[in-house]
């Protein structure tokens, strides 16, 4: 999603539509939700309705001590592998970018040429495809009594802590230093 997002995102007619979908009543599923909600909050101050699924959190839930990125979990589920090869290139980070603004570096798909847009919109398009059937895949293997109540409770929370992420916290400086040991 924020990959495509980035080459329209100057185009009123597209950004209407991208945020009638994110802001509806429809629900939502992604491989991570705390950064797509927050990336569509401080880039395009969208706030995502519906955001209930979240297969990264599935995973966590199912497997706490396996790799949880959305590529492993593609292939421990769906055998599929390699998918992002035409784009792997255009998707990361300049090393120096990365050191400065870790995961808020900059990924390099601007300086793709245009006859790689298209395949990086496929492997968006197959990133998207793959979340959408995993989601149903690892949530029916939830336990309903000792997984599925913890999932749906980090599901709930995680939009509660990306906002505090987002919006940062108060604090009365007074009152941590009286706590000071």
């Amino acid at each position: 999603f924020p990959v495509t997002i980035c080459w329209y995102e100057n185009e009123p007619e597209f950004m209407n539509l991208v945020t009638k979908i994110l802001t509806n009543n429809t629900e939502k599923i992604s491989h991570n939700s705390s950064y797509e909600r927050a990336w569509s909050k401080v880039k395009h101050n969208i706030e995502v309705n519906n955001l209930n699924h979240d297969t990264m959190i599935a995973q966590h839930c199912l497997f706490n001590m396996k790799p949880c990125g959305l590529k492993y979990v593609t292939y421990a589920n769906l055998g599929i592998i390699g998918y992002d090869a035409d784009a792997e290139e255009w998707l990361k980070s300049e090393a120096e970018d990365e050191d400065e603004n870790g995961g808020n570096a900059t990924n390099k798909i601007f300086d793709a040429p245009p006859k790689v847009e298209r395949k990086i919109l496929k492997y968006n398009a197959v990133d998207s495809y793959v979340t959408y059937l995993l989601c149903d895949i690892l949530e029916s293997k939830l336990d309903p009594i000792e997984q599925r109540p913890g999932y749906e409770f980090f599901v709930e929370s995680e939009k509660h802590l990306t906002q505090a992420s987002i919006s940062g916290m108060d604090l009365d400086i007074d009152i941590l230093n009286i706590t000071k040991p």
